[in-house]
């Protein structure tokens, strides 16, 4: 309160004097001028402020060094670029320091969110890129971009079975990476799922506006203050995963649940509460990313599956409802449009893919044993069938079978296809399309058929236009009902020119529905792979990264964020001036 009691003092006092003329005017609006900040100025400085925290972000496996010591020598490729990209944001800072920070300017907000995951993504790939000699994993560029964009879009799509030519077990700890290496995997996920900017949020007090974290597609604040709202989706978050950690680890993800002799002799590692982790990190990310080869179809067991499942539906659940519920205010939480859409679609789908299992002309392979299933009971069927849609429609993608690109009919897929394009909730870690969108989308075409049918009456065409919402029902215009309409309009327009695309480079034993399942899983940020990301190329994997990219931010930040990007070039204004 003292600072802001003499910076007030100040400002009085210059303005005085101007009044008495004591001094000239130009310099006292010069030195006012001085203290603010805004345009592209001040993004260079969110920017540099943002490479130091994704730095930290970078180095903080590095504290899985603690339990297993003996990877130590992996902690060089994160070290370099974390400490790099820490001293590399350092200076910048300065131009925050002691002046007010205005508003960014028109579409600005878009630009910064573009500019600061593609730092997140370029620091988090480089210690994938480093080579095996000093730790690293020696992928590709591309491959590495791939893996940072599927961990922080929370996607769980993987480039690192194209490296497993040594021959490792699909049941055995993850590629033979390392624990650093997969700790790194979650917490991108558990970051990205939580959002960049409220992370940033976290550590700087209020720099971001509220239009800024609207703008990263979150709908929701809990506190007056943007800081201490993110501080609490931390801490809410946080406690979810490690309750849900304990959880599967009391449920068979332990050491002494599986036969130590039989695992030791195929060269695989035990399960331990790393592995609980890890998949809780990743689940109530909406992620899809595992420590074991073959998912969660590795440790065979229901108990996990289930509390797998209900962390999923805790990730793609809206932050406001899931703080409702945890507060017991039971109503607010559940009567909500998306909550009711949850329910409705899971009674829907859920018999739709059972059936389409048992009558699926592919079979399951059990993977103890490697061999097929020869035959998938009733009671299996329904087990898998509300496995995979909750995978799915939370864009989870956390896999029950070795391969779904063989072990599941192309109904199936299909219907994975449009549960994973619908998605989660908004303001949720999940992606795709949204359940809000998709309710008013649905709801705005029920209206236009009773008004068709309603005529010209106009007493009967004044009726009340609502959607329910945390407890209340809020009215909708025909501009939201557009709004909506058009953004589903661009997601499936996109989904169809990338599946198109990625049909043309990829095998021809993989056909067109693969690729829209592909494109779709990485849209949507699902991570269930058909098998394309494993044998594409450096073209498909970057189109796939855009495609995660764009899920992840939403196809209107992309639009205004280049439009002004664009606009700045062809204008050939001066970057530093707005």
């Amino acid at each position: 309160m003292k600072i802001k009691t003499t910076k007030s003092k100040n400002t009085k006092n210059l303005i005085q004097k101007l009044k008495n003329k004591d001094v000239n005017s130009s310099i006292i609006v010069e030195k006012i001028e001085r203290k603010k900040i805004a345009g592209w100025p001040l993004m260079l400085g969110y920017i540099s402020v943002f490479l130091i925290v994704s730095g930290l972000i970078c180095l903080v496996p590095l504290t899985t060094l603690i339990f297993y010591p003996n990877e130590s020598f992996r902690a060089l490729p994160f070290i370099i670029p974390g400490v790099s990209s820490i001293l590399l944001g350092i200076p910048g800072t300065f131009l925050l320091k002691g002046r007010k920070t205005m508003s960014l300017g028109k579409y600005m907000d878009y630009v910064l969110l573009i500019i600061i995951w593609a730092i997140a993504f370029v620091v988090n790939a480089l210690p994938f890129v480093f080579p095996t000699s000093m730790g690293g994993l020696n992928l590709s560029f591309s491959e590495a971009i791939l893996e940072a964009v599927s961990g922080l879009t929370t996607t769980g799509l993987t480039a690192l079975p194209r490296h497993t030519a040594e021959g490792i077990s699909p049941s055995a700890l993850l590629f033979g990476t390392g624990h650093i290496f997969l700790f790194h995997r979650a917490f991108m996920c558990f970051v990205g799922g939580i959002g960049l900017v409220l992370v940033l949020s976290c550590v700087i007090t209020n720099t971001f506006g509220m239009k800024t974290y609207y703008s990263e597609g979150h709908n929701d604040r809990f506190l007056p203050n943007l800081a201490k709202s993110a501080r609490y989706v931390f801490a809410m978050y946080s406690v979810i995963i490690l309750v849900g950690a304990l959880l599967l680890y009391l449920c068979g993800m332990n050491e002494w649940s599986y036969d130590q002799a039989a695992l030791a002799a195929k060269g695989e590692a035990l399960p331990s509460f790393f592995d609980a982790l890890c998949i809780s990190m990743t689940a109530v990310s909406a992620a899809g990313f595992t420590v074991r080869d073959a998912s969660i179809a590795f440790y065979n067991s229901f108990p996990i599956e289930i509390i797998s499942c209900i962390l999923m539906i805790i990730g793609s659940s809206n932050f406001l409802t899931v703080s409702y519920l945890l507060k017991r205010k039971f109503k607010k939480g559940c009567k909500d449009v998306e909550f009711k859409l949850t329910i409705i679609m899971a009674l829907i789908f859920i018999p739709l893919i059972w059936l389409s299992m048992l009558y699926s002309p592919s079979l399951p392979v059990d993977i103890s044993t490697g061999s097929g299933v020869l035959e998938m009971t009733p009671l299996h069927g329904l087990r898998m069938a509300t496995f995979y849609y909750f995978s799915s429609v939370s864009t989870t993608g956390f896999d029950a079978m070795t391969n779904i690109g063989t072990n599941l009919s192309s109904l199936t897929i299909f219907l994975l296809i449009i549960t994973m394009n619908i998605g989660g909730s908004t303001g949720s870690a999940a992606g795709g399309i949204k359940k809000y969108r998709f309710v008013v989308a649905l709801k705005g075409m029920y209206w236009a058929v009773k008004d068709g049918l309603l005529g010209n009456n106009s007493k009967q065409l004044y009726y009340p236009k609502t959607i329910s919402r945390f407890g209340e029902n809020k009215s909708l215009d025909n501009s939201e009902y557009r709004s909506c309409i058009t953004y589903i309009l661009f997601y499936l327009a996109i989904i169809i020119i990338f599946s198109l695309i990625i049909s043309f480079l990829t095998p021809s034993n993989f056909g067109f529905l693969a690729s829209l399942f592909e494109a779709s899983t990485a849209i949507s940020s699902a991570g269930l792979s058909i098998g394309i990301t494993l044998v594409a190329n450096d073209i498909v994997l970057w189109l796939l990264a855009i495609l995660m990219f764009i899920g992840r931010l939403e196809i209107y930040a992309f639009i205004f964020g280049f439009y002004k990007i664009g606009k700045t070039i062809t204008e050939r204004k001066d970057p530093m001036i707005e």
